[in-house]
């Protein structure tokens, strides 16, 4: 199986996305070296939550040879390619960059994870089409589905093979508007995690690391862990039976 690249997307702010990327390659790093790009041009807070002090960040490593010297080392095995520092910066790449970035790292052979801004533009169709895994990211509200569903439609009309894409069910034990089992249905993808609201997971953002990592025991966390395993082709990815919370 040849290195995996996930890019984390969500058309709709307010989903998680970034709490599932840090979380997802904490857990992968864990198997073995990873990187996490924060593709996030305009706000992007990777280096906030996991309290980074990046002495590089994407515009400096733009057409550079050696990419892996710029990256910003976090907890454990997990290296970082921090957001631009300001609109300036982000300006000055365009999505096109953003695909040789990506290509360079992937070089690395080592598992890479791109957190990705809400929205839906040329930057994300661009971390799209590099990646082999497309993890969306929704909640259980109407609107969140409804710009998932945009998403695939405007993805299916670039010809990117929707069989890269899974869905992620953050919040998933929401009381009010859709069942996980509803968002399948409507999305049509294969469901690979389901987060339950966890004020534990929320929180972690204020302490500069991941709870995967704080504690990788707990029940959260695990979930994290089968998710990476799946990811990297250590266990099956489409279970026969499947129970929603």
């Amino acid at each position: 199986m040849s290195t995996p690249v996930v890019a984390v997307v969500s058309p709709k702010g307010g989903t998680g996305k970034t709490t599932v990327a840090v979380n997802l390659a904490a857990a992968l790093a864990a198997h073995s070296p990873t990187v996490l790009m924060d593709m996030d041009l305009d706000n992007g807070n990777v280096e906030f939550a996991l309290r980074l002090h990046p002495a590089h960040r994407l515009p400096d490593m733009n057409r550079q040879e050696d990419i892996a010297l710029m990256l910003t080392p976090s907890c454990g095995d997990l290296q970082v390619a921090c957001a631009p520092g300001d609109l300036n910066s982000s300006d000055s790449i365009t999505p096109e960059d953003c695909g040789a970035l990506i290509a360079q790292l992937h070089s690395l052979q080592q598992p890479l994870v791109i957190d990705t801004a809400a929205g839906l533009n040329s930057y994300h169709l661009e971390a799209m089409k590099s990646a082999s895994h497309v993890a969306l990211i929704s909640t259980t509200d109407v609107a969140s589905v409804h710009a998932g569903l945009r998403l695939i439609d405007v993805a299916t009309a670039e010809g990117l093979p929707t069989d890269r894409f899974h869905l992620v069910v953050n919040r998933a034990d929401a009381r009010h508007g859709l069942t996980p089992a509803d968002v399948v249905a409507v999305l049509g993808l294969p469901l690979w995690l389901q987060i339950p609201e966890h004020l534990d997971l929320a929180a972690t953002s204020n302490l500069g690391a991941p709870l995967r990592l704080i504690d990788p025991q707990a029940a959260i966390s695990q979930r994290f862990t089968a998710y990476a395993n799946q990811i990297l082709g250590r266990e099956p990815s489409h279970p026969r039976r499947r129970r929603f919370l």
